[in-house]
């Protein structure tokens, strides 16, 4: 079930600080700008809109999608899973998530960028291919937070 993060703040930082920065080479492809950081949790969904999965009492992830209200196009994507192993509730509440963008809040251009090592490479494919989309070789790389460069895409999708 999908739920918007505020009152559970202080466990997502909690999982934050137990779970994703001891275990920073497991989460290396969240941190692809070379720093780790928690999450802003947003009061509003105004500039970004923010869930948090969870199942009974447990949170499963975190997913956040920056938006720019002016363009009605989403800028950035989050995924991220507290689970030690592949959830499918956290992958389902993954696709409503990104779903709900296009047929809740009606968005007209998603763009994204992700690094082709990361694990969610051949899912990402999936998703741009299947609305048509478009991803884009960058010259550019992004700094892992073990000092390593791997090599950035762009996914690009555009509705009418």
């Amino acid at each position: 079930m999908l739920v918007h993060p505020l009152p559970y703040t202080e466990k997502v930082k909690k999982l934050f600080a137990e779970k994703v920065f001891p275990n920073i080479l497991k989460y290396k492809y969240y941190f692809i700008n070379g720093y780790a950081s928690y999450p802003q949790i947003e009061e509003y969904d105004y500039n970004a809109i923010q869930r948090i999965s969870k199942h009974e009492d447990d949170i499963l992830g975190w997913m956040s999608a920056r938006i720019d209200r002016d363009t009605w196009s989403v800028t950035g994507l989050e995924f991220l899973s507290f689970q030690e192993k592949p959830s499918f509730l956290f992958g389902k509440d993954g696709v409503k998530f990104f779903n709900d963008l296009i047929d809740v809040y009606r968005f007209k251009k998603l763009t994204w960028e992700f690094t082709t090592e990361n694990p969610a490479y051949k899912m990402y494919r999936q998703i741009v291919n299947q609305y048509d989309g478009t991803i884009i070789d960058l010259l550019d790389t992004a700094k892992l937070p073990t000092g390593e460069e791997v090599p950035m895409v762009r996914a690009v999708i555009t509705l009418s």
